[in-house]
């Protein structure tokens, strides 16, 4: 990952890239669109999360700052519903800040 760019590899190939608008600061790597499947979610400097499906970006959500770090919380189901997928972010100011996400519906929280 460079200072502006996302690439993932595939047996020593290069399998997909995203030139980011400014820089990235932290990425994690989780599984937000399928179970199975790995999406890199980016902190940007220009205020956004990312989350990357191959190339493209899948969501993305705006804060109030440039983040600096960001962490992946799974809480545990309720019985007959299914799991949520949080990430909780900490922006170059010192903001706290979470994003909820349950399958199609996405929350963005100010801590």
């Amino acid at each position: 990952m460079g200072a502006h760019a996302f690439n993932q590899f595939q047996d020593c190939k290069d399998k997909h890239f995203f030139s980011a608008p400014d820089r990235v600061h932290q990425m994690q790597v989780l599984s937000v669109v399928a179970e199975h499947d790995h999406n890199a979610v980016l902190g940007c400097q220009d205020h956004f999360i990312r989350v990357m499906q191959g190339s493209e970006v899948y969501y993305e959500a705006s804060v109030e700052g440039p983040v600096r770090s960001l962490y992946h919380r799974q809480p545990r189901a309720v019985l007959g519903t299914k799991s949520r997928k949080e990430i909780v972010y900490a922006t170059a100011e010192g903001g706290l800040g979470q994003v909820k996400s349950l399958a199609s519906i996405t929350q963005l929280a100010r801590l």
